[in-house]
């Protein structure tokens, strides 16, 4: 698996898109030709409805706190029935066509784990009908698109979905940018969020394989989904083991200063002595510390804690704020390695492309 590297000099070819706007009344201040799918009657355009693939409806819900303001309990039983046309992966097949590179995404983030709330899935459908480069990232932002455009990937892989609440891109702003990008060039553009999170032994335990966590079991299970439990016992938010020895916080510390690459955290609470059960949750996940707490974990890691939360967890014991950005960023740097491993046979290249915390930290000496 290679990381993507700027400044790759494009080939020049330019794809006809298909909007991943099915079945939706669109006014236009251009005129667009039908290349892209669309019929003109009146001044209004009209989305051609026989795309192959949907999108979910929109969703609820600010991004920086969804694993908060859903909590597991929440979640309803649910069952989906199998993507109408979505075909296994063909190892024979000369093409691999979008399906089957779909298919090898979705049997290690499951789409029937994904909250009701969250858009996880095909974000930008297109007509090209070969895969042979997939582009792994966190979150679809013009310049990763950009990057991905230049390298000449075909579908492009992210954690973040496009938009929480997707709709007309009315405002000319990054989401108006990434769509341009995507539909310009033809490209796949597919998300895996909450159905990758929510899979306790997928890419989320790269940090509890680095620190050589035993006794793996999510923070908190998802209840009523028993159906999927059976199939996927270790499904639930955050992860939690023990340390192969215990050890001391600054012993620890270090441990995960060289694990991250971070340099400084926020932290409440104060740390123990000593460090034996560690539990974390990728992204915003402040939620869980209460539960892996009780769980009987010594430290809780994850992102986004907010003042008033830590007042409320202090007493608990020690709660290190990683940022929302770093724990998800090699989730899925470690995913596309696995990927690479399972598609390289089938002729698919898979490039992992960086993106950067939005918040630094910063001292003042």
């Amino acid at each position: 698996m290679r990381e993507a590297s700027k400044g790759i000099k494009p080939r020049g070819r330019l794809f006809r898109a298909r909007s991943f706007f099915a079945g939706i009344r669109l006014p236009l201040a251009v005129g667009l030709t039908p290349s892209f799918g669309i019929s003109l009657r009146r001044g209004k355009a009209f989305i051609n409805p026989s795309a192959p693939v949907k999108l979910r409806p929109g969703i609820r819900g600010e991004h920086a706190s969804e694993k908060e303001q859903h909590a597991p309990q929440t979640k309803k039983a649910r069952t989906r029935a199998p993507k109408a046309g979505l075909r296994q992966f063909d190892p024979n097949e000369a093409r691999v066509q979008p399906e089957s590179v779909i298919s090898v995404i979705e049997s290690v983030a499951d789409p029937a784990l994904a909250e009701d709330w969250d858009p996880s899935g095909v974000q930008v459908a297109a007509n090209r009908r070969e895969i042979s480069r997939l582009a792994v990232a966190l979150d679809a932002t013009p310049s990763i698109i950009t990057r991905a455009v230049e390298w000449e990937a075909d579908l492009i892989l992210t954690h973040h979905p496009l938009s929480l609440n997707p709709g007309l891109p009315s405002r000319l702003d990054e989401y108006h940018a990434s769509l341009r990008l995507l539909l310009g060039r033809d490209i796949w553009l597919y998300s895996a969020h909450t159905s990758l999170d929510l899979r306790t032994d997928g890419p989320v335990s790269w940090l509890a394989r680095s620190l050589r966590l035993s006794h793996i079991c999510p923070v908190a299970e998802i209840p009523g989904n028993e159906a999927v439990k059976t199939v996927r016992p270790l499904t639930g938010y955050g992860v939690q083991g023990t340390l192969p020895v215990p050890l001391g916080w600054p012993r620890f510390t270090q441990e995960l200063s060289r694990i991250t690459g971070l340099s400084c955290w926020r932290r409440t609470g104060e740390p123990p002595k000593e460090i034996s059960q560690v539990a974390y949750c990728p992204g915003s996940g402040m939620g869980l510390a209460r539960t892996a707490f009780a769980n009987g974990a010594d430290v809780f890691l994850s992102g986004d804690l907010k003042y008033h939360a830590a007042q409320e967890i202090e007493s608990l014991g020690p709660t290190l704020d990683l940022g929302h950005f770093i724990l998800e960023e090699i989730m899925m740097r470690t995913w596309a390695s696995d990927l690479q491993t399972t598609l390289r046979e089938h002729s698919v290249d898979v490039a992992f492309f960086s993106g950067h915390d939005p918040i630094v930290c910063e001292t003042n000496q």
